[in-house]
């Protein structure tokens, strides 16, 4: 995470659909993303969109620009960085904290496939085991 576009218009916005008797629910009904992401996606040359980007000093720099160029910032390949659709500002070129565990789990639930396939052809041969492992690799096998 590195960066977040300010959300001015769309907070304008929604709070301008609230107040006139909107639920906040309704408020956002029919929008996948912020004015401010759709105008960055669109590369609308018109919109002014401020963009705050972190560095390894704990400082935020805001960055004044119009949409067209946040895009083109974003979207170089060479500055490695994506865009969610609540503007927050990502790298790519690190593996993150979520799919780093996701990958992990991935990979130890594919370890435990293959050891339940391991025991099932162990018993298909005839292998007989205690009804306490038995047990315990019926509780391990549940959890994936």
């Amino acid at each position: 995470l590195i960066g977040q576009v300010s959300q001015n218009n769309t907070k304008k916005i929604i709070a301008d659909k609230i107040a006139s008797g909107m639920s906040p629910a309704d408020a956002w009904h029919g929008m996948f993303g912020s004015v401010e992401y759709n105008a960055i996606f669109d590369r609308n040359e018109k919109f002014e969109v401020c963009v705050e980007i972190g560095n390894l000093n704990d400082q935020v720099k805001k960055r004044f620009m119009s949409a067209a160029e946040a895009h083109d910032f974003i979207f170089d390949p060479a500055n490695n960085l994506c865009i969610s659709a609540n503007g927050t500002i990502f790298r790519t070129d690190i593996e993150g904290v979520i799919p780093g565990l996701l990958a992990r789990w991935y990979r130890e639930r594919k370890e435990m496939q293959a050891t339940k396939k391991d025991y099932s052809t162990m018993k298909d041969k005839g292998l007989e085991i205690s009804e306490e492992l038995a047990e315990k690799l019926k509780n391990e096998l549940s959890k994936l």
